[in-house]
């Protein structure tokens, strides 16, 4: 039936098929569809072609939208890395043609005078305020420094009988006190007392209970006379007993010079 309706019959099997076809009912029904059949094959295969896409179409099938977006990113990447490099490479040419505190406002802020008056000068005990941009602050107070005394130092060897030798000490101005070094054979485990005055025996000036120290076989005291009532002229330094009843030890006599 397939080879009568594709014409692919000879002459002779042609005609033996036409002769049973004229005759039987069924084989007229099976050539009905055949031919049906046959032409519906074409037309099937024709838009089974049409609807096939091509190689690179089937490569994006399914995400067309996906694609364009990769390639509008990558085009805006390259864009942004294209501005940076240029305005990379403009960097230290700007730097050059603009040096540090020319046409900057923060400098030129900095170098023009401030606008804002200084409070006047009754106005440190102001409270703190913050209006007008004025903060107004009591100053601190410099630090004080403490001031070391000046004074000038004498030692007084222990006296020999039958000499005359009067030491000298000049009180410069600003010295606050007469450093005395006394030396005496008395013992040094006992307690002193130093009288300052005239030389024939009044005092105007004596120390409280001291005790001396040993220093090269010899007991020294050392007391601190304020310098203010020394007088000009010549001065007694005693150095007396404390524990037997204030008992002269030593004596000597001074200059004072100013």
């Amino acid at each position: 039936v397939d080879d009568w309706v594709g014409g692919r019959l000879d002459v002779g099997e042609r005609q033996a098929f036409e002769f049973m076809l004229a005759r039987s009912p069924a084989l007229r029904e099976k050539v009905e569809v055949s031919r049906l059949l046959a032409n519906a094959a074409p037309s099937a295969v024709v838009v089974e072609r049409l609807a096939e896409p091509s190689g690179f179409a089937g490569l994006f099938r399914g995400w067309p939208r996906l694609a364009f977006g990769l390639a509008g990113l990558a085009v805006l990447i390259g864009i942004l890395g294209t501005v940076f490099l240029i305005r990379r490479e403009n960097a230290p040419e700007m730097s050059k043609a603009d040096p540090p505190g020319v046409g900057s406002p923060t400098v030129a802020a900095a170098a023009e005078p401030s606008p804002i008056a200084e409070p006047p000068s009754n106005a440190a005990d102001d409270p703190p305020s913050n209006n007008g941009n004025i903060i107004r602050t009591k100053p601190s107070p410099e630090p004080t420094r403490r001031s070391v005394p000046a004074f000038a130092a004498i030692v007084l060897a222990p006296p020999t009988r039958g000499t005359s030798d009067i030491r000298s000490v000049k009180l410069e101005t600003g010295v606050e006190y007469l450093h005395l070094s006394l030396q005496t054979e008395a013992r040094s485990s006992g307690r002193f007392r130093v009288e300052v005055g005239d030389p024939s025996g009044t005092s105007d000036w004596r120390s409280g209970a001291i005790r001396g120290h040993s220093e090269k076989g010899r007991t020294v005291v050392s007391v601190r006379v304020p310098a203010s009532g020394l007088k000009r002229g010549l001065l007694g330094v005693r150095l007396l007993d404390a524990d037997a009843g204030s008992e002269v030890i030593d004596e000597h006599v001074i200059r004072i010079d100013r």
